[in-house]
């Protein structure tokens, strides 16, 4: 009995341990802010001052994001997902598959699914750093107006 609960214990004390890819991005990351930032230099919190949300990184090249607003936060007119024109406290997830390059710092993202239906099939690349422990996700995007904005997004990990 003792040797058959030890086979157990063996067995079950790899789960929840990370596993050693070489890929820094691998693993669970909560969301710390996100901030766009328009053309004119101005900050700007579509989710809030404090949202919530949640990536998760998988070794074998998966991903999911989602973020919820916080009770303060709103969508801007200048948003470019139509979808989103009457939301209040929104709520956006995608999810799909990565690649990253260590050499550029930046990791390209196919979705497969989101809460927009506008992002579903579409491809990005954005760039990655490292701060302190905390993975930072820039990119731009091009709003409704044609106006190109900057992103940034920090997580920590979870």
């Amino acid at each position: 009995m003792i040797g058959k609960l030890a086979a157990i214990l063996i067995l079950f004390a790899g789960i929840g341990t990370p596993v050693e890819t070489g890929n820094p991005l691998v693993g669970t990351w909560n969301l710390v802010s996100y901030t766009d930032t328009s053309p004119a230099g101005m900050p700007y919190f579509p989710f809030g001052a404090q949202p919530r949300g949640q990536w998760v990184f998988t070794a074998d090249g998966h991903f999911s994001a989602g973020v919820q607003c916080d009770e303060n936060g709103s969508i801007p007119a200048e948003f470019p997902v139509p979808e989103f024109d009457d939301l209040t406290r929104p709520y956006m997830g995608y999810f799909g598959r990565y690649t990253y390059d260590p050499a550029t710092q930046t990791v390209t993202w196919n979705i497969d699914g989101a809460s927009a239906p506008s992002y579903i099939g579409s491809s990005e690349t954005t760039t990655f750093s490292f701060d302190n422990g905390r993975l930072i996700l820039k990119g731009t995007s091009v709003r409704k107006n044609g106006h190109q904005w900057t992103w940034q997004r920090v997580l920590a990990r979870g």
